[in-house]
């Protein structure tokens, strides 16, 4: 059948009447009201279709009967719902391969279908017959670490919120949440010629953009923005113009500092608090970024009866108000400001229209403010306190139809077990192993020119004698390798195993360690030692969950020569039988004087004498830890 089928002129109509009218008929002629003759100049219908339809002949559907019967056709919407939910969406050709594999297996050969692959035609008409259950949707990008968010943490959270938010009013319940205006409209719908498969539209952008921290209240009131510029000093005429009571500050990297943080506590939080009733007691819900978490606030909190409360990590696309109902809607009054501006301007955003911009954007929504608020603490389960509301959002078990075997589970529920198990399944990150060639630029590489290199050296560079600090520089062994990183896998790789409690051996049976003459470089440590040398030793009680350690480590323990370390850790639990548990932290590959956790946790068990001393971090932003001595 053609894709827009026209019906001939003079050609007999094609069912041209609908199902009511067809119904209304036969209740006429039933009644006695009405003669098949009649009620088929009055309602259109043919004498013989009436007829048929009242003697009970040709009751089913018009037309060639579907390829899938209607339980298979049920089993296939049931798949394509319920990997949607679990994060894997299936696309038009996806569902098209899964018909034509299940045609397959059940051995059919369809001769409407080339290959029993079903075409767009089969596709888009499936789609319509579904058009009750199923829709096409252009579908968003979320990470894994925002996909393990299950219904056991969820369920912890409000657990913990039923105790918190008990006796506590709408007005008195505040989300605060930090976001980004930058300086791009965005793109529009255009008019242009037929054919033209690129419009483009003269108006500046620029990937700039401006932090601004929202705060709501649960009755719907939107209090001040604090907004933070990236620069190094502050300018009058950059706090001019801006909504009512916006508070304005800078730093060197644009975002919230844990100095700007308490600020904004200051500023905005406590002005609002301090007009109701001291004794009534207030909640403050935001997420557990490092640099919205001060002991300085939480010191006021308790002074003031505010409970601090830190949303589930990765949850807050489904328990954050402000991310839920309010950001999109701003983000888009936002962008049609900024056009409007654009169209007259050139250049960026200068700092000092930005205030009125925004002050435009927030006036601009203002009849849907309040609404979106009052959605954003509904739809997040906080007013009213309802977990449903949340728990609904995550991926659910569809109702599946049992066989007549109870123990046979049908084969849509199997499905939904692999999509839960790919869902949860963390991926290891990919050790790639990197190598400087000594190759000299503007000659071509063959093969044999990087096998040379890999075993004696470049032949154009002369050969590297096996055994020498040159050749300890250009060629790094697969061991050493986890030692150091470059800025695209800061953070990826740990120094220690996981999954074992003892010390890894670096010198392990491997091909490039059996090299003759290769020695690990033993390492400078003699500052570190002059530093922390102690005569006694660190005692059981100072060994504290929480607290931060400098711990030496010996490698290479079944080699003549050990390679001794000193690292950075901060202990987890202390067994107190002399042994606790460590994470580790590694020096940041931008800067060797920060101190960062890595992304997979390096978590190790030692032993007590291991731990040379305790020491206390100079300064922490964001998750990078200063200490006082540089380690070796």
């Amino acid at each position: 059948m053609p894709r827009n089928p026209k019906r001939h002129p003079g050609a007999r109509k094609y069912k041209d009447y609908s199902k009511e009218s067809l119904q209304k008929a036969i209740e006429a002629v039933n009644s006695g009201k009405s003669t098949l003759r009649k009620a088929a100049e009055e309602f259109g219908i043919s004498r013989a279709t009436i007829s048929r339809r009242i003697n009970g002949e040709n009751a089913g559907k018009v037309g060639r009967p579907c390829v899938l019967l209607e339980e298979d056709e049920r089993s296939l919407v049931q798949c394509i719902t319920a990997a949607g939910e679990w994060g894997f969406p299936l696309t038009l050709f996806d569902i098209r391969l899964l018909v034509k594999s299940f045609l397959d297996k059940k051995g059919v050969t369809e001769k409407r279908f080339c290959n029993n692959l079903p075409g767009k035609d089969w596709g888009m008409s499936f789609l319509k017959r579904q058009k009750n259950i199923l829709s096409q949707r252009l579908c968003q990008n979320v990470k894994r670490a925002r996909a393990n968010v299950d219904e056991e943490t969820i369920t912890a959270y409000f657990d913990e919120l039923q105790t918190n938010l008990e006796g506590v009013d709408a007005h008195l319940i505040i989300n605060y949440d930090e976001t980004n205006l930058t300086d791009d409209p965005g793109r529009k719908h255009v008019a242009v010629r037929r054919g033209c498969r690129h419009p483009e539209r003269i108006i500046d952008t620029t990937k700039s953009s401006t932090s601004v921290m929202f705060t709501a209240v649960g009755n719907g009131v939107l209090l001040p923005p604090y907004i933070t510029y990236k620069a190094e000093h502050l300018y009058n005429t950059w706090t001019e113009g801006g909504p009512k009571g916006t508070v304005f500050n800078r730093s060197k990297s644009g975002w919230f500092t844990m100095e700007i943080f308490e600020d904004w506590f200051r500023s905005i939080i406590l002005p609002y608090f301090k007009k109701y009733d001291t004794e009534a007691p207030k909640v403050l819900i935001g997420d557990n970024l490092a640099s919205h978490v001060s002991p300085w606030v939480i010191s006021q909190c308790e002074k003031l009866n505010i409970r601090f409360i830190l949303l589930p990590p990765n949850s807050t696309g489904i328990c954050q108000p402000l991310d839920v109902s309010f950001f999109r809607p701003l983000k888009a009054y936002w962008r049609s400001v900024l056009g409007e501006w654009k169209e007259t301007n050139r250049g960026s955003i200068p700092k000092d229209k930005f205030p009125c911009l925004l002050s435009k954007c927030l006036n601009a929504m203002t009849s849907d403010c309040e609404k979106n608020i009052k959605a954003g603490f509904k739809a997040t389960g906080l007013v009213p306190l309802d977990r449903q509301q949340v728990l609904k959002r995550l991926p659910r078990t569809t109702v599946l139809s049992q066989s007549n075997d109870e123990n046979n589970i049908t084969w849509v529920s199997s499905l939904e077990t692999l999509l839960q198990e790919k869902r949860s399944n963390e991926t290891q990150p990919m050790k790639q192993k990197k190598k400087k060639l000594n190759i000299p630029a503007g000659r071509s590489i063959v093969q044999t020119m990087l096998n040379d290199d890999v075993e004696q050296g470049s032949p154009s560079q002369g050969t590297v004698k096996k055994g020498t600090g040159k050749e300890r520089k250009g060629k790094r062994t697969h061991n050493e390798s986890h030692l150091s990183s470059s800025s695209e896998d800061e953070g990826l790789f740990s120094v220690h195993d996981t999954d074992s409690d003892d010390v890894i051996s670096f010198c392990s049976s491997g091909k490039e360690n059996e090299t003759e003459g290769s020695e690990i470089p033993e390492q400078s440590s003699s500052n570190v030692n002059t530093i922390f040398s102690s005569d006694s030793p660190v005692h059981s009680d100072d060994i504290l969950s929480g607290v931060f350690v400098v711990v030496k480590l010996k490698y290479n323990e079944n080699t003549k020569k050990e390679c001794v370390k000193t690292f950075y850790g901060q202990v987890i639990s202390n067994d107190n039988d002399g042994q606790c548990r460590v994470k580790f932290l590694r020096k940041s590959s931008k800067n060797n004087k920060i101190y960062i956790f890595p992304i997979v946790d390096d978590v190790m068990k030692i032993r007590l004498d291991q731990i040379v001393s305790t020491v206390k971090p100079l300064g922490v932003s964001r998750g990078r830890y200063t200490f006082p001595f540089e380690l070796s």
